[in-house]
């Protein structure tokens, strides 16, 4: 009869009290925009004085039990009457905040007078208005948030809201009648305008918070559930698989009960508790609230004599219940909090209904007893700074395919190149990419398909000239549109390495592909390592420069480089790394590798750029077999090196005592280097001691720390500073030499103060800008969790454009939130792109 202890849910596992992860599930809303070309609006950041507000309601509809299925979204009146039952909805899109919200009125225009005024509850918000009927309404979310007495006709009514309406973000309520001498409100299709639904807000100065809060669901299975039989007043049924209510030939009863934990800045918003029918009835038993001192020790049954006391009204009442469904009542308003909540369910007829309890077979544990909770979180801040980073525009684009975003750049002119699955043509086995160029505001130019081959794109560049730099990972033979690439095998484990060139419309120059081998002794048997990619850029001259990881050894077009020993272990290998350049017909400059070392970090190179006398920057981490260009270093670290145009070494930077790996490198002009790190451990930038990730888990390769910084021409420590429990993921600087950074975390400060989501909501990505000089903050802003980027993590990448500008890119596949907008997929995912101002 015990389930799970003393709390539960899917989305949880063993946590001792309810954690909310990405993906649990969540509110779906519908996307609140019909354009995709003007850009939009920005928000205004900071405010003198406190503001007032007026959102008008973009959806309203009355929903009346005599007619139940009938729409009435479009007429000019709300109506909320307990006789005949009668109910409103409203809803209201909240933009555009940017303070702190003091106070919030709902405002509705009487033009019909009551003696009591209805309450105003929260509502979930699945419903439209051109579809809401009372068959299908949502039920009331929690406990009233306002009341009010007599109303006479011909005056406004004022609910105070402020308690939910806390800043950006859907708002969604329902007006439910209190007697039967109902009132009507003006609805938004009301002839006059200036009686319409209001909802006002008074704003308070603040420091460009940009408050939201997150909304998710979580399902909670019971913790004890049981039936007793009248007849049988001492058996006790607590471990059988079904829970059972009938009246005749012998009374049944069921019970319920479910305790869990919320943390503390989660509230509940709406419950419902849901049982799955095995056995259909004419007639749904009636729910109760029942006692939550039971069940009975020792064994933690209960009996007919025994069985909880059943107090209050009826909780709800269900009419006809088909088997192979799910038979839900809504408990919002019983449910309100954390805690423990015991119900009853008792016969209405003697056609008994059988649900599946919480002991069922562990293959239908989907299918036992549940409590389904939408649950909001306290207001957070996503957004710090003085008055950069505002969004200039944004785009949604997609089909009912997949979409994803695998790599970004952009041009001179701010016009941006996009790599991915995307297009009107599709991706069978989704493996292959296409290539899309943007103008500078996200109006799109031109998409190509270059392939549906295994392939897979990693990063790309684009010349002075307009031209296109490609490299990813293929197996098998490919053609990328110049022939087949050499075969390759078309294990996912051993990628080969491809590079290409296509023209400013997305035709092919040239491709080649290369593969990394290794024949082991003695029988001679040739194996095939994997290739990976992970950075490329370009110069003045239109090279193609790649970096990154392999094991075993390949030939780029220079003879045979080595990722040494440790590379090819049979258990355990490690990667070293490699950086190439070609010149912009494809052959091969120059190329080096650096040996992996044993039971160490791989040796990948994270980052490659080009300064603008055409030297090469090299970022990631070596061992201590790796020989950068002056010799083997002896010692593992993180690392940032410099090369001639022709490749000669010309300095290093090694964080000593410290682990993990430099993930971006861009210079700033002629005159230094600005670098994004992730780094744990102890280690000394310009005489100063700087220790990353958490003294607690010393050495663990994931604790880590973002880092960002400078160094000088000649490779000398400039300034570095802590982002905290952030990780970074790139960077791009522009000509004042500021530094934009990415990543991802929670509950992370990245320089102006804390942009954490909700304790246990997950990781959210972050873009965040530092000044040239000594990298003060200027602005940070977190974005929503489900912007993923392809990726496991949440992943923004990010493209430069002249005057400080930054385009932003991401794929998502949940609904996501931005700037006081819901965006929801139209395929199983969609492309995101939006600008960040300066």
């Amino acid at each position: 009869m015990k389930h799970g202890g003393a709390w539960g849910s899917r989305c949880v596992g063993g946590l001792a009290a309810v954690m909310l992860l990405a993906h649990c599930g969540g509110e779906e809303t519908q996307e609140r925009s019909t354009g995709q070309v003007s850009p939009e609006s920005p928000a205004v950041l900071r405010q003198e004085a406190a503001t007032s507000l007026t959102f008008a309601a973009s959806a309203d509809a009355r929903v009346e039990q005599a007619n139940p299925a009938l729409n009435f979204g479009g007429e000019g009146k709300l109506v909320a009457d307990a006789s005949p039952l009668a109910e409103s909805y409203l809803r209201f899109n909240v933009s555009g905040v940017t303070g702190v919200v003091s106070r919030a009125v709902l405002r509705l225009y009487a033009t019909d007078g009551t003696t009591d005024g209805p309450l105003l509850h929260r509502a979930s918000g699945g419903w439209t208005e051109t579809g809401l009927t009372w068959n299908n309404r949502p039920g009331p979310s929690g406990a009233a948030v306002g009341d009010t007495g007599a109303i006479s006709s011909g005056t406004w009514v004022e609910y105070d809201v402020s308690s939910v309406v806390r800043g950006n973000g859907q708002a969604d309520f329902v007006l439910v009648g209190t007697s039967g001498n109902g009132t009507d409100f003006a609805s938004r299709e009301h002839s006059r305008t200036d009686w319409r639904p209001q909802l006002v807000l008074t704003v308070e100065p603040g420091l460009g918070c940009m408050p939201r809060t997150e909304t998710t669901t979580i399902d909670i299975p019971s913790t004890y559930d049981g039936y007793v039989s009248q007849s049988q007043p001492t058996r006790r049924s607590g471990s059988e698989p079904m829970l059972r209510v009938d009246a005749s030939p012998e009374r049944l009863e069921s019970f319920v009960q479910f305790r869990f934990s919320l943390l503390e800045e989660w509230h509940v918003r709406q419950a419902k508790l849901r049982l799955y029918v095995t056995d259909g009835t004419t007639n749904g038993p009636v729910l109760h609230r029942a006692g939550d001192q039971w069940p009975v020790p020792p064994d933690y049954d209960i009996d007919w004599n025994t069985r909880p006391a059943l107090f209050g009204g009826p909780v709800g009442n269900l009419g006809a219940l088909s088997a192979g469904t799910w038979a839900e009542y809504d408990v919002s308003s019983i449910v309100t909090n954390d805690g423990i909540y015991s119900f009853g369910l008792l016969p209405e007829s003697n056609d008994g209904a059988d649900f599946y309890s919480g002991d069922t077979d562990w293959s239908q544990y989907e299918l036992r007893p549940r409590l389904m909770l939408t649950v909001e979180s306290d207001p957070y801040c996503t957004y710090r700074g003085t008055g950069g980073g505002l969004t200039g525009w944004t785009r949604h684009y997609g089909g009912v395919g997949v979409e994803r975003l695998h790599a970004l750049a952009s041009d001179a002119q701010g016009n941006f190149v996009a790599a991915g699955l995307f297009g009107d043509a599709p991706f069978p086995n989704q493996k292959g990419f296409a290539l899309a160029r943007y103008t500078a505001d996200g109006t799109p130019v031109w998409s190509r398909q270059v392939t549906t081959g295994n392939v897979r794109v990693r990063a790309l560049a684009v010349t002075s000239l307009g031209n296109i730099l490609v490299v990813g990972n293929y197996g098998g033979s490919p053609d990328l549109g110049s022939g087949p690439l050499p075969s390759a095998p078309m294990s996912d484990y051993t990628p080969a390495l491809f590079i290409a060139k296509f023209s400013p419309t997305g035709q092919t120059e040239w491709a080649h592909g290369f593969s990394a081998t290794y024949v082991r002794p003695p029988e001679g048997e040739l194996e095939y390592w994997p290739v990976i990619p992970t950075s490329v850029a370009t110069d003045a001259n239109g090279s193609l420069i790649v970096g990154g990881g392999f094991h075993g050894q390949m030939d780029l077009g220079g003879g045979t480089l080595s990722a040494g020993g440790s590379s090819t272990y049979p258990e355990d290998p490690f990667a070293g790394g490699f950086v190439a350049k070609f010149s912009w017909s494809g052959q091969h400059l120059w190329s080096r590798a650096f040996e992996a070392g044993g039971f160490t970090m791989p040796g990948w190179v994270r980052a490659v750029a080009t300064d603008p006398a055409g030297n090469v920057l090299v970022g990631g981490h070596v061992n201590s077999y790796g020989d950068l260009g002056d010799g083997q270093t002896g010692t593992r670290a993180p690392y940032i090196a410099k090369y001639s145009a022709s490749g000669a070494f010309v300095w290093k930077k090694l964080f000593l005592g410290a682990y993990g790996e430099v993930v971006g490198v861009q210079p700033l002009g002629t005159s230094g280097v600005a670098f994004t790190a992730n780094l744990g451990a102890t280690f000394t930038f310009g005489g100063t001691s700087y220790t990353g990730g958490s003294p607690e888990d010393p050495g663990g390769p994931d604790n880590v720390s973002g880092f960002t910084g400078t160094l000088s021409a000649s490779g000398a420590d400039g300034w570095i500073r802590s982002l905290g429990a952030a990780s970074t993921r790139g960077l791009v600087t522009d000509a004042g030499g500021t530094l934009t950074v990415t990543g991802y975390g929670y509950d992370y400060d990245v320089g102006g103060g804390s942009l954490g989501a909700p304790t246990g909501f997950g990781y959210t990505p972050f873009v965040a800008r530092y000044s040239a000089s000594g990298g003060a903050h200027l602005w940070s802003r977190s974005f929503d969790r489900d912007l993923l980027g392809g990726d496991y993590y949440p992943a923004l990448q990010l493209a430069p454009q002249p005057g400080g500008s930054v385009v932003v890119g991401s794929d998502f596949a949940f609904p996501v939130h931005q700037d006081g907008r819901d965006y929801t997929p139209r395929g199983a995912s969609d492309l995101f792109y939006f600008q960040l101002k300066p």
